[in-house]
């Protein structure tokens, strides 16, 4: 035998043994070999990708609060009737509060506002013409100054502060005064914001809410206070700045005094008359001062009650002040 023979007959032979070992030990022998060898990979799908992350949608995507506010500064008060009532639909319950409380005092502005014709001749510069009226209003404040100059700065289009005028005349209101009688006529031509209106003049106090029988107002014994003591009133707290803090603690020294004057004015004192209008004057200064501060923090419960007691003494000094006895 040949060398090349013999090699041809050493390969051989070792492929026969290493197929001998592969068929015994291998799972499944030669033949599952083989089909490992034959098959064809599947191909790879490419795999998905996921989407991106969409950007999350703020909750509140127009800053109705934020809009009122601004269309109220400037006098669109129409604009801001429509923001504020966006606003109080909203469901977070302090931006709920707080447009409804701007809506209450956009729509009284928008009433007082309404419908005064334009001034012929108008004054060459209607600003300074406005800011001089407003310092002799300051000067001797009354309703019917506060009254006119509201007037005046809505005739001439100085828009900047009517907001502030308008705030003023509600503050001085008195019963069947200019200013109940300009939003007496303006309800009965509201149109379809005639029960806003309403619902504001009622929470000021300058519509009744039912009819009053003045016989009944008369004889009604009012309801016993406390005495008023300055320690029965407490500075109402909250997020006030300190100017703020020093006008809220006059306003509880114009309260305490008013109260004392309300508490002369029932039906068994001769005297009543002459408490009324100290009691009035002293607490229609402290509700102006309650009601800038509610501005800063609406959410002091202290300043709320502070509000309604104040309120509800006025309204009753109204009442009893149109009926003459």
């Amino acid at each position: 035998m040949t060398l090349g023979q013999k090699v041809t007959s050493i390969v051989f032979l070792s492929i026969g043994i290493a197929g001998l070992m592969i068929h015994l030990f291998l799972p499944g022998g030669i033949p599952n070999a083989l089909d490992h060898l034959t098959r064809s990979e599947p191909s790879k799908k490419p795999t998905a990708t996921a989407p991106a992350a969409q950007p999350v949608p703020s909750a509140r995507e127009t800053d109705w609060l934020k809009n009122a506010e601004k269309a109220y500064d400037q006098g669109d008060f129409v604009r801001a009737i429509d923001s504020y009532l966006a606003a109080r639909a909203d469901a977070d319950p302090d931006y709920r509060d707080r447009g409804a409380r701007g809506l209450q005092k956009s729509v009284l502005a928008w009433a007082l506002t309404a419908d005064i014709p334009a001034l012929d001749p108008m004054p060459a510069d209607p600003d300074t013409e406005v800011a001089l009226r407003q310092q002799a209003a300051e000067q001797s404040p009354s309703e019917r100054a506060w009254h006119d100059l509201l007037v005046y700065a809505a005739g001439c289009g100085a828009r900047g502060k009517l907001w502030d005028h308008a705030k003023r005349c509600v503050g001085s209101a008195l019963r069947n005064g200019p200013v109940e009688t300009r939003l007496r006529a303006a309800l009965a031509a509201a149109g379809p914001r005639t029960t806003l209106l309403r619902e504001a003049m009622q929470a000021d106090g300058l519509l009744d809410t039912e009819p009053v029988d003045p016989y009944e107002v008369a004889a009604k014994p009012k309801p016993k206070t406390a005495a008023p003591a300055k320690s029965r009133i407490a500075v109402p707290t909250g997020r006030f700045s300190e100017a703020t803090k020093k006008k809220l603690a006059e306003a509880v020294e114009l309260e305490t005094k008013g109260t004392a004057e309300y508490e002369q004015t029932g039906p068994d004192n001769p005297a009543r008359k002459q408490h009324r209008r100290p009691a009035l004057d002293n607490l229609k200064k402290a509700r102006e001062i309650y009601d800038v501060a509610s501005e800063e923090d609406p959410n002091s419960l202290m300043l709320r009650d502070r509000l309604a007691e104040v309120r509800r003494m006025i309204l009753d000094l109204q009442k009893e002040m149109s009926i003459g006895e």
